[in-house]
């Protein structure tokens, strides 16, 4: 057997290490569309907490927001993690556990 090989053991160039150097390199976050909107995740302070009420209307009166999603809009959208548990649901499991998702012109 040979000891050579084409890539183990030697050192490789980025196809993007000039771009990211000079700091001319695009970023998903980089990216801008037509009529785009932002989104953003409200996320529970509480463990094991049970939302009994959530007042959407000054977030919705704000300029520029499109959407305010709980889980009262969407009472079975079944995809979070683990599988098969509600991606908003009315009673949160953990601190960080989204609560609520906002779509909206601008980041702010």
């Amino acid at each position: 057997m040979g000891n050579e090989f084409r890539y183990i053991g030697k050192a490789m160039p980025r196809r993007d290490g000039v771009q990211i150097v000079t700091g001319t390199a695009q970023f998903l976050d980089d990216l801008k569309f037509p009529n785009m909107l932002y989104g953003k995740v409200l996320r529970s302070a509480h463990a094991h907490a049970l939302i009994k009420k959530i007042d959407k209307s000054k977030a919705e009166a704000l300029p520029g927001v499109k959407a305010v999603v709980t889980w009262e809009d969407i009472p079975d959208w079944r995809g979070g993690t683990p599988r098969n548990v509600r991606v908003l649901d009315k009673k949160v499991r953990y601190v960080g556990d989204a609560v609520a998702l906002v779509a909206a012109t601008s980041e702010q």
